[in-house]
């Protein structure tokens, strides 16, 4: 093999990884979002950070279901309903249906989005 040929079968490998590592994050990304936001939650509830539970719920009756939780598990059942840079998911919390309302920076990105409401729907 010559250096053209090297380098053009370098850039085809980088040219596969980027287009499978877009197809990846576009299938999973909801599920990302869903197991980070678990995640925050369950830090907020674990570590009895109360004022933040408040900052994120929408009203008394989804604080106090959290607030009272030890753990939570949250599973998505719709995929993101909402645009830009904002996600909204219908999901169940511990088996309670819910909305989640979400900050998203960058839609192809791993890193966590922010929790920014949840509302428990009955």
């Amino acid at each position: 093999m010559n250096l053209n040929e090297k380098t053009f079968y370098i850039i085809g490998i980088i040219i596969v990884l980027a287009i499978c590592y877009i197809f990846v994050n576009f299938f999973l990304f909801d599920t990302w979002v869903c197991h980070s936001s678990e995640k925050q939650i369950n830090e907020y509830v674990q570590k009895k950070e109360t004022k933040k539970l408040n900052n994120i719920t929408k009203d008394n009756k989804t604080y106090h279901f959290l607030k009272e939780q030890d753990t939570i598990s949250i599973e998505r059942k719709s995929d993101n309903q909402g645009s830009g840079h904002i996600g909204y998911y219908n999901v169940d919390i511990n088996g309670k249906t819910a909305t989640l309302t979400i900050k998203i920076k960058h839609a192809f990105l791993p890193e966590s989005p922010e929790v920014k409401t949840i509302k428990l729907n009955q």
